[in-house]
Formats: structure tokens, C-alpha cells, sequence
């Protein structure tokens, strides 16, 4: 499967580009998307039927902890950790007269200038001097301390040699430099603010607004080594939201392996053209050029799909922190999946076309899907075929009962399932029934929309 995958990118890649090289002739375009599922954890609840996945988390370790009760080893992470965040606080803040705002130090000034620098978290820094003409304004920085709670301390704990970058909600541990790192952090705090507004009605945990963690692995290896170990379920996969650690999980697809694998497969396809062509020139630099090109796509393609995922992902963590899922698990897979693929689109509520056009009407049906309750995932319903029609249809239901005209009643069967005194009942209940009664329809009138919807995609095979 995992050879497939690497030769459909390539095949996408190739097809994107739209670079045609004398003789090798254009690729076409074979859609995929690599699904990262949310891991059903192990725990004998979960396993003896009692309750639904991944909403059994093990004991969380607190938020603080009384510094009389913290061990000499705790004591001594958190005076460390306290100190880089102050060396890491920006003591000046200057406004340029273009807008611009820097943050940092200045380290030396003259009647004509002024010498700053600016500090990037571990990945070095710069120094600049800048001209007095050009700026408007130089005042404090008024950015806080962050606190350091207890989690923190036993997060730095459990990986001793990976910096610590801490942007509250956030808290980050990570080997990349602070620029990955700050981009990922952009993603998520923008998903974080929109999270807020577009599901406020149905948020139950309020206070879990800080010491939202992310583990942010640069090797491929080492994030196989903790998903093999937390998400077992998972198999290939790039990123994911583990309850048990209540933390997102991610690695650098730059660096991955299989990016290296489609890399290589370009560069033997150039050679062996350049080989068969090698008395003209013409073909020789055509051959080039292709390849630079589609290199350029495989790293374009490759941070798309790294922000889909941590959209993905991070909006797993969020529904789950903030209690938007129950805490017995009466959410079934359809919807957990689907309120995640509602969030990946940089704007919400975007229709899942892209999924939706690798789906062949018929796989499932729809009240099979919603009723499906098997905690091992959807791998369970089929073959890769099936499960890329569980996700897309999933994210199909979700985006049409998020329309306005539905959205309250939708709203009204989240908090259905919320209400633990309705867990039993509604157990008895098929779901897709539950649902359809929920937001005013017959399961025949519910079902025969979603079709409908389903076939609106101009872009569907």
C-alpha cells in the first residue's frame, strides 16, 4: 500500500506540473489523499464494548501542581524553562513608518541609527541596523512571560532534548527550528480562533483554553516509533490526535521518506531520458527543466497537504478538549471525522470536493455509514475504496447539516449526544434515525438529500 501511495503522488505530480517532456508524453492526473485517522486507543473499556473510541484518555497529568509537591527534578525543568522564556521575550518594540512592527532588542544606537536584533527561538538571530528615518515609533514590548504550568514540566520531561516553543494556547516540542515551528503555530491559532466562533454554541469545556500541546517530530522514524506506541490502529499515517497523551502528533513531511522515494523516481525518469536523448541538447534541457519543476510541485504539494493535516488533526484536539465530543464516546465515527474534515479548508464550510471526487456513488450508503459504530475505525467497512468514501461522505453530511438552514438542529443533536443521561436511550436508537428525526426529517427525505448533495460535484467520477 505504501509503494502505491508513493506512485500515485508521483502520478499527481507529474499530472500538476503540466510540463510535458518530447516522447515521455503527459501523465494524468490520479487523485488520492492519504487519510490520517483519529487512533482508537487501547483500553479495556473500549475493548470489552462499553464505550465508544478514544474518549478514555488515561489520567491527565494536572495543569499546575503545588511547587512545594514538584520533585528536585520537576523543581529544576521549571526554573530552566522559566528563564528561556524570559531570554526569549522581546524587550523592545519598534514601528516603522511603512507599518512594520519588530520585535526584539536594541543593542547599540547612534544619532543616525539604530542596531536591532531579533531572536528566533534556538534557530539563531539577526542583527540589523536601521535607519532612525524610517521609524515612526520605539516603545516596550508589551508581550507577557508565558506561565510555565505542570504539564509543561512533565512534557519537557518525557523528551529532554527537544526545545520547548510555548505560545499559549500552544505548547511545543519540537526539533525544528523555530521557523517551522512558527508556522505550524499560525495554522493552528488561526483554527483555534475560527474553532471558537463557528462552534461556540456547543463548546462544554471552556477552560481548557491554554496548554493545548503539539509534538512536532523531524524525522520520519522517530514519529513512527510514538504513533506505533500510542496509535497502534493507525498503520501509515502522517499525523494524528492521541487522547490518551491529549496532545497532536505530526512530523516534517519535507524530510519524509516517502517524499525522498518520489524525488528519486523523478530523478531516475530524468536520467533515463536524458540517456536515451543524449545527442540533443534540446531533449537534454527539456528533461531538466521537467524535473525542476516537478520537484518545485512535490514540495508545493507537500506543504498543502502537511496544513491539511495539521487543520485535520488540530481539529480533532480541539473538539475533544473543548468537549465538544462527549466524554462517554456517543459520537460515531461519521461525525468525528466529519467535523474534522469540515475544518481543513483554510475558510470553513468549504464543500470536501477534492474527496468527494474520488468516490463512486454506491460504496456506502449513507445510513450505513452514520449507523456504522465499530471502534476499530473505518477500515472495518472495506477496502481503501470504502474508507475513502467514509471520509468524504462523512465530511459531505457534516458540510450540508453545517448550512445555516440546518445548523441549529444539528447543533441540537451534538448536545444529544453530550447529555450523559441520554446515553442510554439513544444507544437504542439506530443513528441514522436519531439524526433524521433530529434536524425534522424522515430518514427517506434525510438520505435522499445527502444523495442529491452527494451529486451536485461537477468534478465527481
Amino acid at each position: 500500500m505504501r509503494k502505491l501511495f508513493l506512485l500515485l503522488v508521483l502520478f499527481v505530480i507529474l499530472g500538476l506540473t503540466g510540463v510535458e517532456i518530447p516522447g515521455l508524453g503527459k501523465l494524468a492526473e490520479v487523485p488520492t489523499k492519504l487519510l490520517s485517522a483519529f487512533p482508537l486507543e487501547d483500553n479495556p473499556l473500549i475493548a470489552s464494548g462499553q464505550t465508544s473510541p478514544a474518549y478514555i484518555p488515561e489520567p491527565m497529568i494536572p495543569l499546575h501542581k503545588p511547587y512545594s509537591e514538584l520533585t528536585q527534578a520537576e523543581r529544576e525543568i521549571k526554573m530552566n524553562l522559566e528563564q528561556q522564556m524570559i531570554d526569549e521575550i522581546p524587550s523592545d518594540l519598534l514601528i516603522l513608518k511603512n507599518g512594520d512592527r519588530r520585535e526584539g532588542q536594541i543593542v547599540e544606537e547612534t544619532v543616525t541609527e539604530v542596531r536591532f536584533q531579533q531572536d528566533y527561538r534556538g534557530a539563531g538571530s539577526m542583527m540589523t541596523w536601521i535607519a532612525r528615518s524610517s521609524i515612526s515609533q520605539i516603545a516596550q514590548a508589551d508581550e507577557e512571560t508565558p506561565d510555565i504550568s505542570y504539564r509543561d514540566i512533565r512534557y519537557k520531561m518525557e523528551f529532554p532534548n527537544m526545545g520547548l516553543y510555548k505560545r499559549p494556547p500552544f505548547t511545543v516540542l519540537t526539533e525544528k527550528n523555530f521557523f517551522d515551528v512558527e508556522n505550524a503555530v499560525n495554522l493552528l491559532d488561526g483554527l483555534h480562533s475560527q474553532f471558537l466562533i463557528e462552534f461556540q454554541n456547543v463548546i462544554q469545556t471552556k477552560e481548557r483554553a491554554s496548554g493545548i500541546q503539539l509534538l512536532f517530530f523531524a524525522e520520519e522514524e522517530d514519529f513512527e516509533f510514538y504513533r506505533d506506541k500510542y496509535a497502534t490502529n493507525l498503520g501509515y499515517s502522517v499525523g494524528f490526535y492521541s487522547p490518551r497523551k491529549d496532545r497532536l502528533v505530526i512530523y516534517d513531511q519535507q524530510s519524509s521518506e516517502a517524499k525522498a522515494e518520489i524525488v528519486d523516481k523523478v530523478e531516475a525518469i530524468k536520467a533515463g531520458y536524458q540517456k536515451k536523448h543524449n545527442r540533443s541538447r534540446r531533449r537534454q534541457n527539456a528533461a531538466a527543466t521537467w524535473s525542476r519543476e516537478v520537484k518545485r510541485e512535490i514540495g508545493v504539494e507537500v506543504n498543502k497537504g502537511m496544513r491539511r493535516i495539521l487543520r485535520h488533526e488540530g481539529a480533532h484536539q480541539l473538539f475533544s478538549t473543548y468537549g465538544v465530543h462527549s466524554a462517554h464516546g456517543a459520537e460515531h465515527l461519521w461525525l468525528i471525522e466529519g467535523l474534522a474534515v469540515y475544518c481543513e479548508s483554510p475558510s470553513f464550510g468549504s464543500r470536501p470536493d477534492e474527496l468527494l471526487s474520488q468516490i463512486k456513488e454506491g460504496l456506502i450508503s449513507f445510513p450505513s455509514l452514520v449507523n456504522f459504530s465499530d471502534r476499530r475505525g473505518f477500515g472495518e467497512l472495506g477496502n481503501d475504496k470504502v474508507v475513502n468514501a467514509a471520509y468524504g461522505m462523512s465530511g459531505l453530511i457534516t458540510y450540508y447539516l453545517m448550512q445555516p438552514r440546518h445548523r441549529a438542529d444539528f447543533f441540537k443533536f451534538i448536545e444529544l449526544l453530550q447529555d450523559p443521561d441520554e446515553a442510554d436511550r439513544i444507544r437504542e436508537i439506530p443513528r441514522f434515525e436519531l439524526l433524521s428525526k433530529t434536524v425534522g426529517m424522515t430518514p427517506e427525505q434525510l438520505e435522499k438529500r445527502l444523495v442529491a448533495e452527494f451529486r451536485k460535484s461537477d468534478s465527481r467520477i
